[in-house]
Protein backbone atom coordinates (compact mmCIF):
# COMPACT_ATOMS: atom_id res chain seq x y z
CA UNK A 1 0.00 0.00 0.00
CA UNK A 2 1.29 3.47 -0.90
CA UNK A 3 -0.10 7.00 -1.25
CA UNK A 4 1.15 9.37 -3.99
CA UNK A 5 0.07 13.01 -4.31
CA UNK A 6 0.46 15.23 -7.42
CA UNK A 7 -0.81 18.82 -7.88
CA UNK A 8 -2.00 20.56 -11.09
CA UNK A 9 -1.98 24.37 -11.43
CA UNK A 10 -4.37 26.55 -13.39
CA UNK A 11 -2.22 26.27 -16.52
CA UNK A 12 -2.37 22.49 -16.51
CA UNK A 13 1.19 21.97 -15.29
CA UNK A 14 1.72 19.07 -12.89
CA UNK A 15 4.03 19.03 -9.92
CA UNK A 16 6.39 16.18 -9.17
CA UNK A 17 4.85 13.18 -7.45
CA UNK A 18 5.05 13.27 -3.64
CA UNK A 19 4.91 9.94 -1.84
CA UNK A 20 3.31 10.17 1.57
CA UNK A 21 4.96 8.03 4.23
CA UNK A 22 2.52 5.69 5.93
CA UNK A 23 3.36 4.48 9.43
CA UNK A 24 1.09 1.81 10.86
CA UNK A 25 0.75 1.36 14.61
CA UNK A 26 -0.55 -2.21 15.16
CA UNK A 27 -3.04 -3.06 17.85
CA UNK A 28 -0.59 -5.67 19.27
CA UNK A 29 -3.58 -7.92 19.99
CA UNK A 30 -4.37 -5.58 22.87
CA UNK A 31 -1.47 -7.23 24.72
CA UNK A 32 0.98 -4.38 24.27
CA UNK A 33 1.59 -0.97 22.68
CA UNK A 34 3.38 0.07 19.51
CA UNK A 35 6.84 1.57 19.85
CA UNK A 36 7.06 4.78 17.81
CA UNK A 37 10.87 4.65 17.91
CA UNK A 38 11.27 1.17 16.47
CA UNK A 39 10.21 -0.24 13.08
CA UNK A 40 9.34 -3.90 12.73
CA UNK A 41 8.87 -4.01 8.94
CA UNK A 42 9.59 -1.56 6.12
CA UNK A 43 8.35 -1.61 2.51
CA UNK A 44 8.44 0.63 -0.63
CA UNK A 45 11.87 2.01 0.18
CA UNK A 46 10.76 2.97 3.65
CA UNK A 47 7.56 4.79 2.70
CA UNK A 48 5.36 2.13 4.33
CA UNK A 49 6.36 1.09 7.82
CA UNK A 50 4.89 -1.09 10.55
CA UNK A 51 6.01 -0.22 14.06
CA UNK A 52 7.18 -2.80 16.60
CA UNK A 53 5.05 -3.90 19.50
CA UNK A 54 6.23 -3.54 23.07
CA UNK A 55 4.47 -6.49 24.68
CA UNK A 56 3.26 -6.76 28.22
CA UNK A 57 5.60 -9.04 30.26
CA UNK A 58 3.21 -12.00 29.94
CA UNK A 59 3.21 -11.94 26.10
CA UNK A 60 5.65 -12.43 23.25
CA UNK A 61 5.64 -12.56 19.46
CA UNK A 62 5.81 -9.88 16.77
CA UNK A 63 2.29 -8.74 17.58
CA UNK A 64 2.14 -10.01 21.17
CA UNK A 65 0.12 -12.99 20.03
CA UNK A 66 1.66 -15.58 22.35
CA UNK A 67 1.25 -15.89 26.10
CA UNK A 68 4.60 -16.67 27.72
CA UNK A 69 5.05 -19.85 29.79
CA UNK A 70 7.36 -18.40 32.43
CA UNK A 71 8.22 -21.88 33.74
CA UNK A 72 9.50 -23.08 30.38
CA UNK A 73 13.03 -21.87 31.16
CA UNK A 74 13.10 -23.67 34.56
CA UNK A 75 13.69 -20.50 36.60
CA UNK A 76 13.27 -22.18 39.99
CA UNK A 77 15.92 -24.11 41.86
CA UNK A 78 16.24 -27.86 41.29
CA UNK A 79 13.53 -29.64 43.26
CA UNK A 80 11.20 -26.64 43.48
CA UNK A 81 7.83 -26.61 41.75
CA UNK A 82 7.16 -23.79 39.28
CA UNK A 83 3.68 -22.30 38.80
CA UNK A 84 3.11 -20.16 35.69
CA UNK A 85 0.98 -17.10 36.38
CA UNK A 86 -1.84 -16.09 34.06
CA UNK A 87 -1.46 -12.80 32.19
CA UNK A 88 -3.99 -11.17 34.50
CA UNK A 89 -2.13 -12.39 37.57
CA UNK A 90 1.21 -11.21 36.22
CA UNK A 91 0.09 -7.79 34.97
CA UNK A 92 3.13 -5.53 34.45
CA UNK A 93 5.34 -7.60 36.73
CA UNK A 94 8.42 -8.91 34.93
CA UNK A 95 8.27 -12.18 36.92
CA UNK A 96 5.49 -14.45 35.70
CA UNK A 97 5.98 -17.48 37.91
CA UNK A 98 5.92 -18.56 41.54
CA UNK A 99 8.40 -21.10 42.92
CA UNK A 100 7.31 -23.61 45.52
CA UNK A 101 9.06 -24.17 48.84
CA UNK A 102 12.70 -25.28 48.88
CA UNK A 103 13.20 -29.06 49.02
CA UNK A 104 14.21 -30.81 52.22
CA UNK A 105 17.86 -30.19 53.01
CA UNK A 106 17.92 -26.66 51.59
CA UNK A 107 16.80 -23.21 52.65
CA UNK A 108 15.76 -20.05 50.81
CA UNK A 109 18.51 -17.44 50.62
CA UNK A 110 17.48 -14.37 48.62
CA UNK A 111 15.25 -16.45 46.35
CA UNK A 112 17.72 -19.30 45.83
CA UNK A 113 17.60 -22.69 47.51
CA UNK A 114 20.95 -23.25 49.18
CA UNK A 115 22.17 -26.48 50.75
CA UNK A 116 21.96 -26.86 54.52
CA UNK A 117 25.11 -28.24 56.16
CA UNK A 118 23.53 -30.66 58.61
CA UNK A 119 26.97 -31.67 59.88
CA UNK A 120 27.27 -28.38 61.77
CA UNK A 121 25.15 -30.19 64.35
CA UNK A 122 27.80 -32.26 66.14
CA UNK A 123 25.16 -34.61 67.61
CA UNK A 124 23.62 -35.71 64.34
CA UNK A 125 26.01 -38.66 63.85
CA UNK A 126 27.55 -41.05 66.35
CA UNK A 127 31.06 -40.70 64.86
CA UNK A 128 31.62 -39.07 61.44
CA UNK A 129 29.25 -36.81 59.45
CA UNK A 130 29.59 -36.24 55.70
CA UNK A 131 27.61 -33.34 54.24
CA UNK A 132 26.03 -34.14 50.88
CA UNK A 133 23.84 -32.17 48.49
CA UNK A 134 20.65 -31.39 50.43
CA UNK A 135 21.33 -34.20 52.85
CA UNK A 136 24.05 -35.89 54.87
CA UNK A 137 25.27 -39.34 55.72
CA UNK A 138 27.00 -40.77 58.75
CA UNK A 139 30.10 -42.93 58.61
CA UNK A 140 32.17 -44.77 61.17
CA UNK A 141 35.78 -44.98 62.17
CA UNK A 142 37.74 -48.12 61.14
CA UNK A 143 36.55 -51.13 63.11
CA UNK A 144 32.95 -49.90 63.31
CA UNK A 145 29.96 -49.96 60.96
CA UNK A 146 26.62 -48.19 60.78
CA UNK A 147 23.69 -49.82 62.44
CA UNK A 148 21.49 -51.47 59.80
CA UNK A 149 18.37 -49.67 61.08
CA UNK A 150 19.64 -46.52 62.80
CA UNK A 151 21.94 -45.05 60.16
CA UNK A 152 23.45 -42.65 62.70
CA UNK A 153 24.82 -45.14 65.21
CA UNK A 154 28.11 -47.02 64.85
CA UNK A 155 28.49 -50.57 66.13
CA UNK A 156 31.69 -52.49 66.67
CA UNK A 157 32.66 -54.91 63.91
CA UNK A 158 33.43 -58.32 65.39
CA UNK A 159 36.10 -59.33 62.88
CA UNK A 160 36.53 -62.61 64.75
CA UNK A 161 32.89 -63.59 64.35
CA UNK A 162 32.58 -62.67 60.68
CA UNK A 163 35.96 -64.15 59.79
CA UNK A 164 37.60 -61.09 58.26
CA UNK A 165 40.63 -60.94 60.56
CA UNK A 166 44.16 -61.86 59.50
CA UNK A 167 44.65 -64.15 62.48
CA UNK A 168 46.00 -67.57 61.73
CA UNK A 169 44.92 -69.36 64.94
CA UNK A 170 43.06 -67.29 67.55
CA UNK A 171 41.20 -64.01 67.11
CA UNK A 172 40.29 -61.80 70.08
CA UNK A 173 37.82 -59.00 69.36
CA UNK A 174 38.01 -55.57 70.99
CA UNK A 175 36.03 -52.33 70.40
CA UNK A 176 36.99 -51.11 66.95
CA UNK A 177 39.78 -53.63 66.57
CA UNK A 178 41.02 -57.15 67.24
CA UNK A 179 44.21 -58.94 68.28
CA UNK A 180 45.62 -62.30 67.31
CA UNK A 181 46.96 -64.99 69.60
CA UNK A 182 48.30 -68.51 69.29
CA UNK A 183 47.48 -71.89 70.78
CA UNK A 184 49.61 -73.39 73.52
CA UNK A 185 52.95 -74.42 72.15
CA UNK A 186 53.08 -71.62 69.56
CA UNK A 187 54.57 -68.12 69.50
CA UNK A 188 53.04 -65.10 67.76
CA UNK A 189 55.27 -63.82 64.95
CA UNK A 190 56.31 -60.23 64.39
CA UNK A 191 53.42 -59.77 61.93
CA UNK A 192 51.08 -60.19 64.93
CA UNK A 193 48.96 -62.59 62.90
CA UNK A 194 50.76 -65.87 62.19
CA UNK A 195 52.17 -68.39 64.64
CA UNK A 196 55.35 -70.51 64.87
CA UNK A 197 55.48 -73.80 66.77
CA UNK A 198 57.79 -73.92 69.75
CA UNK A 199 60.96 -75.91 68.95
CA UNK A 200 60.30 -78.29 71.86
CA UNK A 201 57.17 -79.59 70.11
CA UNK A 202 58.27 -79.42 66.49
CA UNK A 203 59.63 -82.95 66.47
CA UNK A 204 56.56 -84.78 67.77
CA UNK A 205 54.10 -82.62 65.82
CA UNK A 206 55.27 -83.42 62.31
CA UNK A 207 52.23 -85.59 61.65
CA UNK A 208 49.83 -82.60 61.99
CA UNK A 209 49.29 -80.61 58.82
CA UNK A 210 48.53 -77.28 60.50
CA UNK A 211 48.15 -77.00 64.28
CA UNK A 212 49.45 -79.37 66.92
CA UNK A 213 48.74 -79.28 70.66
CA UNK A 214 50.52 -81.52 73.13
CA UNK A 215 49.06 -82.50 76.48
CA UNK A 216 50.74 -85.06 78.76
CA UNK A 217 52.72 -86.23 75.77
CA UNK A 218 49.57 -86.78 73.74
CA UNK A 219 49.50 -85.12 70.30
CA UNK A 220 46.24 -83.61 69.05
CA UNK A 221 45.94 -82.17 65.54
CA UNK A 222 43.83 -79.05 64.96
CA UNK A 223 43.35 -76.51 62.20
CA UNK A 224 43.88 -72.82 61.55
CA UNK A 225 40.96 -70.45 61.28
CA UNK A 226 39.00 -71.07 58.07
CA UNK A 227 39.77 -74.80 58.07
CA UNK A 228 38.39 -77.94 59.72
CA UNK A 229 39.70 -81.45 60.35
CA UNK A 230 39.38 -83.74 57.35
CA UNK A 231 36.68 -86.35 58.02
CA UNK A 232 38.87 -89.03 56.44
CA UNK A 233 42.20 -88.10 58.06
CA UNK A 234 42.36 -86.49 61.52
CA UNK A 235 45.87 -85.17 60.84
CA UNK A 236 44.87 -83.07 57.86
CA UNK A 237 42.75 -79.96 57.36
CA UNK A 238 40.30 -78.99 54.62
CA UNK A 239 39.00 -75.57 53.68
CA UNK A 240 35.65 -74.47 55.11
CA UNK A 241 33.40 -73.24 52.30
CA UNK A 242 31.71 -70.34 54.07
CA UNK A 243 29.67 -69.56 50.94
CA UNK A 244 28.15 -73.02 50.57
CA UNK A 245 25.13 -72.45 52.80
CA UNK A 246 23.22 -69.81 50.82
CA UNK A 247 20.77 -69.26 53.66
CA UNK A 248 23.52 -68.50 56.18
CA UNK A 249 26.41 -67.12 54.15
CA UNK A 250 28.46 -64.31 55.72
CA UNK A 251 28.16 -61.85 52.82
CA UNK A 252 25.13 -59.63 52.41
CA UNK A 253 25.14 -60.06 48.61
CA UNK A 254 27.82 -62.05 46.72
CA UNK A 255 30.10 -64.58 48.42
CA UNK A 256 33.18 -66.11 46.78
CA UNK A 257 35.01 -68.86 48.64
CA UNK A 258 38.83 -68.77 48.78
CA UNK A 259 41.39 -71.01 50.45
CA UNK A 260 40.95 -70.62 54.18
CA UNK A 261 38.82 -67.52 53.75
CA UNK A 262 36.12 -65.96 51.59
CA UNK A 263 35.57 -62.69 49.74
CA UNK A 264 32.42 -60.60 49.57
CA UNK A 265 31.37 -58.38 46.69
CA UNK A 266 28.29 -56.38 45.76
CA UNK A 267 25.80 -55.97 42.97
CA UNK A 268 25.87 -52.87 40.75
CA UNK A 269 24.63 -49.86 42.67
CA UNK A 270 26.35 -50.95 45.89
CA UNK A 271 29.86 -50.99 47.33
CA UNK A 272 31.51 -53.11 49.99
CA UNK A 273 31.34 -51.55 53.44
CA UNK A 274 34.34 -51.29 55.75
CA UNK A 275 33.34 -54.51 57.51
CA UNK A 276 34.11 -56.31 54.20
CA UNK A 277 30.86 -58.30 54.36
CA UNK A 278 28.04 -55.73 54.12
CA UNK A 279 27.00 -53.80 51.00
CA UNK A 280 25.89 -50.17 51.13
CA UNK A 281 24.04 -48.33 48.38
CA UNK A 282 25.97 -45.77 46.34
CA UNK A 283 25.65 -42.16 47.44
CA UNK A 284 23.84 -39.66 45.20
CA UNK A 285 27.02 -38.84 43.28
CA UNK A 286 28.13 -42.36 42.28
CA UNK A 287 26.79 -45.44 40.52
CA UNK A 288 27.72 -48.77 38.92
CA UNK A 289 29.95 -51.62 40.07
CA UNK A 290 31.36 -50.83 43.50
CA UNK A 291 30.06 -47.24 43.01
CA UNK A 292 33.16 -46.53 40.92
CA UNK A 293 31.48 -44.24 38.34
CA UNK A 294 30.61 -40.60 39.01
CA UNK A 295 27.31 -38.93 38.13
CA UNK A 296 27.33 -35.41 36.68
CA UNK A 297 23.71 -34.61 35.88
CA UNK A 298 24.21 -30.81 35.80
CA UNK A 299 21.18 -30.31 38.02
CA UNK A 300 18.85 -31.66 35.33
CA UNK A 301 18.28 -35.17 36.59
CA UNK A 302 18.89 -37.69 39.36
CA UNK A 303 21.66 -40.22 39.76
CA UNK A 304 20.39 -43.80 39.60
CA UNK A 305 22.72 -46.03 41.60
CA UNK A 306 22.85 -48.63 38.80
CA UNK A 307 22.69 -46.79 35.44
CA UNK A 308 23.77 -43.23 36.30
CA UNK A 309 21.97 -40.03 35.34
CA UNK A 310 18.23 -40.21 34.68
CA UNK A 311 17.25 -36.89 33.12
CA UNK A 312 14.33 -34.77 34.20
CA UNK A 313 11.42 -34.31 31.81
CA UNK A 314 12.28 -32.13 28.77
CA UNK A 315 16.00 -32.96 29.05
Amino acid sequence: IYLNVQAEDSTGVYSSVLTIDIIVCPLCNYNGVCNTDSVASSFLEGHFQILECDCLPAYSGVYCEFEVDACETFPCSVGQTCTDLTADQQGNNTIGYICGPCPTGSTDVNGTCEDINECLDSTICDQNCIDTYRSYRCSCRPGFRLDSENKRTCNDIDECAVGTSNCEQICINSPGNYTCACRNGYTLNNDYATCTIDPINSGICQQCEQVCTVSNGQVNCECNLGYKIDDTDATKCVDIDECRDKSNQPCSQICTNTEGKYECSCNAGYKLDIDLVSCVECDIYHYGDNCSSTCNCHGRGNCDSVVGCVCDEHW
